[in-house]
C-alpha cells in the first residue's frame, strides 16, 4: 500500500512538473504571439474570425456548466431516493427484530402457562391417589377388624353352644370365603384403576409431545424469520453496492443537510424518548420481580410455619402411641393376671396368652416401624420443599439476570444509536465543507481532478457504513440465538421434570398395591390360623366333656394337644418372621408412603 502511495505521489509530482513546463511554454507562446500582434497589427477579418471563435467557444463552455449543474442535480434527486430506500430497509429490519421480541414472549409466556397447568394436573394426580391410598388402607383395616371381631363373637357363640358349632363353623367358612372374593375384586379392581391411570400418564406424555411439536414449529418459524432478515441484508448490501455509482454525493445543497439533520435530530429525540420508555419499563419489571421475591419469602415462612405444625403433629402422633403402647402394657399385665388365676384351666390358656404377648410384640413392632415411616416422610416433604425453595431462587436470580442482559443492550443500543447520529453530524459536516470547496472551486477546471480524489473516499465511506450495519445485524442474530438456546434448556427441563414426577409416581402405585396385596395375604392366612387353633380348642373341650377315663387315651391326647400347640407355636412363629420381613420390605420400598396403625382388640 505503501509503495502504490509513493508511486502515485510520484506520478502527479512529474504531471506537476510536466504541466508547469507546458505552461511556461504556453505562456510563452502567448508573449511571442501578442508580440507579434502589437508589432503587426493583423487585419480586420482575423480579428472577426477570433471573435467569432472566442464566442463559440463561451457558448460551449456555458453549455458544458448547464449540463453538469444538470447532471449534479440529478445525481442529488438520485442520492435522496437511495437514501429513503436505505432508511426504509433499516426501519423494515427493526420492525422484524420488534416482531421476533414479541413472538419470544408470547412463546415463553406459553411455556410458562403449560408448566404451570402440568404442575397443577401432576399435583391433582398425586392428591388424588393419596388420598385413594389412604381411603384404601382404612378400608381394609376395616374389613380385617370386623372379621376379627366376627372371629370372636364366633368363638364366643361356640363356646356357649357346642352342639351348633357345625353349622356356625360353616357359614363361618362361608362369610370367609365370600370376604375373601371380595378382597380379590377388590384387588383387580385397584388393577384396573392402575391401568387407567398408566393411560392417564400416556395422555400427558402425548400432551408433553404435542408441546414438543408446537416449540419445534416455532423454532422453524423462528429460522424462517432469520432467513428473511438475512435476505434483507443481502438486500440492503446490493443497494450498497448500487450506491456505489453515485460518486457525486459531495456535491448535495445545504439546505437538504440542514433538513437532513433536522430529521435526524427529532429521530435521536424520538430514540431517546423510546429509551427513556424502556427504562420506565424495566423499572416496573424490576419492582415486580422485588414483589415476587417477597410473595415467595412469605411462601417460605408459610411452608416453614407447615413443617413446624408437621412435626408437632408427628410428635403427638408418637406420644399417643406411646400410651397406646403403655395401655396394651397394662392389658398385658391384666392378661396375665388372669393366666396366673387360670392355671388350672390347663396348657391351652398359657399358650393363647402366649400368643397375646407375642401378638402385643408385633404390635409394638409395628408402631416402631410406623413411627420411623412418618419421621421419614417428613424428612423427605422437608428435603422436597427446599429443593423447591432453591429452585424457585434460581429462577428469580436467572429473570434478574436476564434483567440485566436486556438492560445491558438497550444500553448499548442507545450508545451505538448515539455514535451513529455524531458520526452523522459529522459526515454532514464534512460534506457540507467538501461541497463549498467544490462550488468554489468549479471555475478553477478541477473539478476532474477532485472527482477522482472523492470516489475512492466515497467507497470508503461505504465500506464503513456496510461494515457497521453487517457488526450491529451480527450482534442481534446472536441475541436470537441465545434467546433460542435458552428456550430449548427449559423445554428440556420440563421434560425431565415430568418424566421424573411420573415414574416416582408409578413407583409410588405400584408399591402401595404390593403392600395391599402383601396385608391381605397376611390377614387369610392369619384367620385360617385362628380356625385351626379354635377347631383344635374345640376338639380338647369336646374329649374333655366326654370324660374319657384312659389314661393311655389321656397320654395320646395330651401329646397330640402338644403336637397342636407346638405347631401352632410353630406357625406363630413362623408368621412373625414372614411379618417382620414384610414390614422391612414395605420400609424399603415405600420410604414416602406413612403405614396406617392397625388396632387390633385384645381378647379377655
Amino acid at each position: 500500500m505503501f509503495l502504490v502511495r509513493l508511486f502515485l505521489w510520484l506520478l502527479k509530482l512529474i504531471l506537476w512538473i510536466l504541466g508547469t513546463v507546458f505552461l511556461f511554454a504556453g505562456l510563452v507562446f502567448c508573449m511571442a504571439h501578442l508580440h507579434k500582434a502589437c508589432c503587426h497589427r493583423p487585419p480586420l477579418k482575423h480579428t472577426k474570425r477570433l471573435r467569432t471563435e472566442l464566442s463559440e467557444l463561451h457558448a460551449k463552455h456555458t453549455e458544458h456548466v448547464n449540463s453538469s449543474v444538470a447532471s449534479i442535480e440529478q445525481l442529488q434527486a438520485d442520492k435522496a431516493i437511495e437514501i429513503d430506500t436505505l432508511r426504509k430497509t433499516v426501519a423494515r429490519l427493526e420492525d422484524a427484530r420488534a416482531s421476533l421480541e414479541a413472538a419470544k414472549d408470547e412463546e415463553i409466556a406459553a411455556l410458562k402457562a403449560k408448566k404451570s397447568e402440568l404442575a397443577k394436573t401432576f399435583s391433582h394426580v398425586c392428591e388424588q391417589m393419596r388420598a385413594y391410598r389412604v381411603n384404601e388402607v382404612a378400608g381394609v383395616q376395616k374389613n380385617v377388624t370386623r372379621l376379627e371381631d366376627q372371629l370372636k363373637a364366633a368363638k364366643t357363640a361356640a363356646k356357649l353352644q357346642m352342639g351348633e358349632h357345625g353349622v356356625k363353623e360353616e357359614n363361618m367358612r362361608k362369610q370367609f370365603v365370600g370376604e375373601v372374593a371380595g378382597m380379590q375384586a377388590r384387588n383387580q379392581q385397584l388393577e384396573k384403576e392402575n391401568a387407567g391411570l398408566k393411560e392417564h400418564n400416556a395422555a400427558l406424555e402425548a400432551c408433553v409431545d404435542s408441546g414438543d411439536k408446537q416449540l419445534a414449529r416455532r423454532v422453524r418459524q423462528l429460522q424462517e424469520l432469520h432467513a428473511r432478515c438475512q435476505t434483507q441484508e443481502r438486500e440492503a448490501e446490493r443497494a450498497a453496492r448500487e450506491l456505489r455509482g453515485t460518486v457525486q454525493e459531495l456535491q448535495t445543497s445545504r439546505d437538504n443537510w440542514k433538513r437532513n439533520t433536522d430529521v435526524l435530530n427529532g429521530k435521536l429525540e424520538r430514540q431517546s424518548k423510546a429509551a427513556e420508555e424502556e427504562k420506565h419499563e424495566l423499572a416496573c419489571a424490576l419492582e415486580e420481580m422485588k414483589m415476587d421475591r417477597v410473595v415467595l419469602q412469605s411462601q417460605v415462612n408459610t411452608l416453614q410455619s407447615d413443617m413446624q405444625v408437621q412435626s408437632q403433629a408427628s410428635a403427638v402422633e408418637s406420644q399417643n402411641s406411646a400410651v397406646k403402647v403403655q395401655r396394651l402394657e397394662t392389658d398385658l399385665q391384666t392378661t396375665t393376671q388372669r393366666a396366673e388365676k387360670a392355671e388350672t384351666q390347663g396348657e391351652v390358656t398359657a399358650r393363647y396368652v402366649a400368643e397375646l404377648a407375642k401378638e402385643m410384640e408385633l404390635r409394638e413392632q409395628k408402631a416402631k416401624v410406623v413411627l420411623a415411616m412418618s419421621a421419614a416422610t417428613l424428612q423427605a416433604e422437608i428435603g422436597a420443599l427446599k429443593t423447591e425453595v432453591s429452585d424457585r431462587t434460581e429462577k428469580l436470580e436467572e429473570s434478574a439476570t436476564w434483567g440485566t442482559a436486556e438492560r445491558e443492550w438497550s444500553a448499548m443500543r442507545a450508545a451505538a444509536l448515539s455514535k451513529e447520529l455524531e458520526a452523522l453530524k459529522t459526515e454532514v459536516k464534512d460534506k457540507t465543507a467538501r461541497l463549498v470547496q467544490c462550488e468554489r472551486r468549479a471555475a478553477d477546471g478541477d473539478a476532474v481532478r477532485k472527482w477522482w480524489e472523492t470516489t475512492g473516499r466515497a467507497e470508503r465511506e461505504l465500506s464503513e457504513l456496510r461494515a457497521r450495519r453487517a457488526a450491529r445485524l451480527t450482534k442481534e442474530i446472536a441475541l436470537l440465538k441465545k434467546e433460542i438456546g435458552l428456550l430449548k434448556k427449559e423445554i428440556g427441563l420440563l421434560k425431565e421434570e415430568k418424566e421424573a414426577e411420573l415414574v416416582v409416581c408409578n413407583a409410588e402405585w405400584k408399591e402401595v398395591v404390593k403392600g395391599l396385596k402383601g396385608e391381605v395375604r397376611e390377614k387369610t392366612e392369619r384367620l385360617e390360623e385362628c380356625e385351626l387353633r379354635e377347631m383344635g380348642a374345640e376338639k380338647v373341650e369336646l374329649e374333655d366333656a366326654e370324660g374319657v377315663e384312659d389314661d393311655g387315651d389321656d397320654d395320646g391326647l395330651d401329646a397330640e394337644l402338644e403336637g397342636c400347640g407346638s405347631a401352632s407355636d410353630s406357625d406363630s412363629d413362623s408368621d412373625d418372621e414372614t411379618v417382620v420381613l414384610d414390614l422391612e420390605d414395605l420400609e424399603l420400598m415405600m420410604p414416602d408412603v406413612a403405614m396406617p396403625e392397625v388396632s387390633m382388640p385384645v381378647d379377655a
